[in-house]
């Protein structure tokens, strides 16, 4: 059993959430993960012997340093929620 951990994918679920302001860690990322991005990976997995893979990879690592401190992630995360917001608030004005 492998476990696929994508980031927000361009979905109509992702899109009809833009107008909820706490969903604005969901727009953290620079952009939106296409359908075809994360089937790639999925499809990289079949013959993997990993367990676990993070789309984009990155977050993983975010993850992994940060889990040790919840206090101090929360605190952490705070740049994440403000551009998250931002782009959540950028994506609603053009959608």
């Amino acid at each position: 059993v492998s476990a696929v951990c994508p980031d927000a994918i361009d979905t109509d679920m992702v899109r009809n959430i833009r107008g909820a302001k706490e969903a604005g860690l969901a727009f953290a990322a620079p952009k939106l993960l296409t359908v075809e991005e994360v089937a790639g990976v999925v499809l990289e997995m079949v013959d993997s012997p990993r367990l676990a893979v993070s789309v984009p990879r990155a977050r993983a690592a975010l993850a992994h340093v940060l889990r040790p401190f919840p206090a101090f992630s929360l605190r952490a995360l705070k740049p994440f929620f403000w551009f998250g917001d931002r782009q959540r608030r950028k994506a609603n004005d053009e959608g």
